[in-house]
């Protein structure tokens, strides 16, 4: 009958390898965070079906930096500063009453391949908010008048 003996690693070692373990990894500079959430770019996956293989879009997923890094994926920080509380715009008089706005026509997407445009449509809004949305003021054209000889 043989005994086999595990040696057993001394305490002080044991407690410096498990500190390696548990130990965060040092912060880069120029990096956010790890607690701070970012929009995240995962990778995409191979998918497999009727006989061939095909590669499937990443997903966006609000992950901290360091969780988007250990998935593989791809983040950006922005290095501006958040804007200053700035007060209120002074609306102008003109650019406060409301209009008919015909709003440009929009491009929509369904799936990855079918794009359509929409119609140019008509609202209600402000003078001020229709130029925001690079909309233009209309005016019905009035049906010509019959002459009665």
């Amino acid at each position: 009958m043989s005994l086999i003996v595990r040696p057993r690693l001394p305490g002080v070692v044991a407690v410096f390898a498990l500190w390696l373990v548990l130990a965060p990894a040092p912060a880069r500079s120029g990096e956010a965070a790890s607690t701070a959430l970012v929009a995240c770019k995962l990778p995409g996956q191979i998918m497999t079906g009727g006989g061939h293989a095909r590669m499937a879009a990443g997903q966006i997923v609000q992950v901290s930096a360091a969780q988007c890094r250990q998935r593989g994926g791809e983040y950006t920080v922005d290095e501006t500063p958040p804007p200053a509380a700035s007060p209120a715009p002074v609306v102008d008089a003109a650019d406060a009453r409301i209009v008919s706005c015909l709003l440009p026509a929009q491009t929509r997407q369904l799936g990855e391949k079918a794009r359509y445009r929409t119609g140019r449509r008509i609202e209600r809004m402000r003078l001020a908010d229709c130029r925001a949305k690079g909309g233009s003021i209309y005016t019905p054209r009035k049906a010509p008048t019959r002459r009665k000889h």
